[in-house]
């Protein structure tokens, strides 16, 4: 029998729950996230993407990103992706300190962490309390975020903002919500091609405590990445980007809640004012750059009808050669078609998942 793929498996869950309605019943919350566990389920044949969500978490159809006049999906990335092709030809930075250059693997980059850079004080594995370099390590880690995104978190419409993150379960502040992922590259101030949008800065190599500069790459999310890259700007946010390490072993960007967060309640960071060409839609009170017209807060997100987003879905088997994820063990590039649709992106005017 052919493994299944992610689209088989939303397939199947859109016909249980038109079954459940039929009956007159619906999907429990603990039904939804056991369907969503499978829906992401590493082992599935193919990419997996991400899908939007209703209010109470059931998929509705694969989220595009719109770039200019451009659309992509994006792939979803448990961990960073490395490609040794991104830095064969980009010279040593001369403040950075390791052993090995150009990196071989993404450890030469991010994996010469030691303890004096910040690290999370209670684990979120093994649950110890004060002790930031338990045995866990990153490869713990990189097994449990994706289970704390499914079971608290929605991927859901967010007004003229396309699609944001949304709480599923109240979430306390300092709460580590999950890691900012993507295909790490280097740092290219002038590269058109909408990477802009959806990129955020790590430093590479050993962490220099006593020099003004540390040399960084940067996570593009534009392609492949994690949940986190749906995470939407606010002017009063509840939650930031910070880097820290995880164990001994790799450097991360993890999202934390700088606040309490009710159930349904939009997550948001701070992009900063650099981020923005045009007016701000964040909504908030104390908004720095509030639209002229109120009207285009509501404005409604650019998206598939149902027939379009079934049309597109059938495509979720496409190969792209350029953007694998992280765990070629899984994937068996032999038998799917190269994606051809992952061009340069031009530099993004505005934002739209």
């Amino acid at each position: 029998m052919p493994q299944l793929t992610q689209h088989d498996v939303f397939q199947t869950i859109q016909d249980e729950a038109k079954h459940k309605k039929d009956e007159g019943t619906t999907l429990t919350k603990a039904d939804i996230t056991e369907h969503l566990k499978e829906l992401y389920n590493p082992y599935l044949r193919g990419r997996l993407y991400f899908y939007a969500q209703d209010q109470d978490g059931l998929p509705i159809c694969r989220v595009p990103t719109y770039l200019a006049s451009n659309k992509t999906y994006c792939s979803v990335a448990r961990e960073n992706v490395f490609g040794v092709e991104d830095w064969q030809s980009q010279p040593r930075p001369t403040e950075f300190i390791g052993n090995v250059w150009p990196p071989k693997v993404i450890e030469d980059l991010i994996g010469n962490v030691d303890e004096t850079e910040y690290a999370v004080m209670k684990c979120y594995v093994c649950k110890e309390v004060g002790k930031a370099f338990c045995t866990c390590g990153y490869k713990s880690w990189r097994d449990y975020w994706p289970d704390y995104w499914i079971t608290c978190l929605l991927l859901r419409r967010a007004g003229a903002r396309g699609y944001g993150i949304f709480a599923r379960e109240a979430i306390q502040v300092s709460t580590i919500v999950g890691e900012y992922t993507g295909r790490i590259k280097p740092v290219k101030p002038n590269e058109e091609d909408g990477e802009d949008a959806y990129r955020v800065p790590i430093s590479i190599g050993r962490l220099q405590m006593k020099q003004n500069s540390q040399p960084t790459a940067i996570l593009s999310a534009l392609h492949t990445g994690s949940i986190s890259r749906f995470i939407n700007h606010s002017c009063n946010s509840n939650a930031r980007l910070q880097e820290f390490q995880c164990g001994l072993e790799r450097r991360v960007i993890y999202v934390v809640t700088t606040r309490d967060i009710n159930i349904n309640e939009e997550l948001t960071i701070d992009y900063g004012p650099e981020s923005f060409d045009g007016d701000c839609l964040c909504g908030s009170i104390g908004c720095k750059n509030p639209p002229e017209s109120p009207k285009l807060l509501d404005a409604p997100v650019k998206d598939l009808s149902e027939e379009q987003a079934d049309e597109e879905d059938s495509y979720s088997d496409a190969w792209d050669t350029d953007y694998r994820s992280s765990d070629p063990e899984y994937e068996e590039d032999s038998e799917y078609e190269e994606d051809t649709d992952c061009e340069k992106r031009r530099k993004r005017k505005g934002k739209t998942h």
